[in-house]
């Protein structure tokens, strides 16, 4: 298994009464208010046409510096996650790409208000 899947599709926790770590499924929370398996491909994807956008290369590393931060939580809502990719852009001093990230947030968002 590739720590990508690893982290980003199961959470390592310690219990107390277990000496030996336990998978928890993570979730993320949609607009709509549904739960869904967390897909780590989506931020992939989003990374990636964010990277595009500027025609700049994707680092892959971003993508594990994501999951890390992701990986203490077994629930996140979709605006957290995308809070979390705008700070490790910025972070890693990807301001076009962050930049790029923010309008298209920002346009699907109107998209969906109106």
């Amino acid at each position: 298994m590739s720590f990508i899947f690893q982290i980003s599709t199961f959470l390592l926790i310690k219990s107390s009464k277990s000496p030996t770590p336990q998978l928890m499924e993570q979730f993320v929370i949609k607009r709509n208010g549904e739960y869904e398996t967390f897909k780590p491909y989506k931020i992939q994807d989003a990374l990636k046409k964010g990277f595009q956008s500027v025609a700049a290369l994707y680092p892959t590393h971003l993508l594990e510096r994501i999951l890390t931060r992701l990986a203490p939580k077994t629930t996140w809502a979709v605006e957290e996650i995308q809070d979390i990719i705008e700070q490790e852009l910025f972070d890693a001093g990807y301001f076009k790409v962050m930049r790029s990230f923010m309008l298209y947030r920002h346009t699907r968002k109107m998209q969906r208000e109106h």
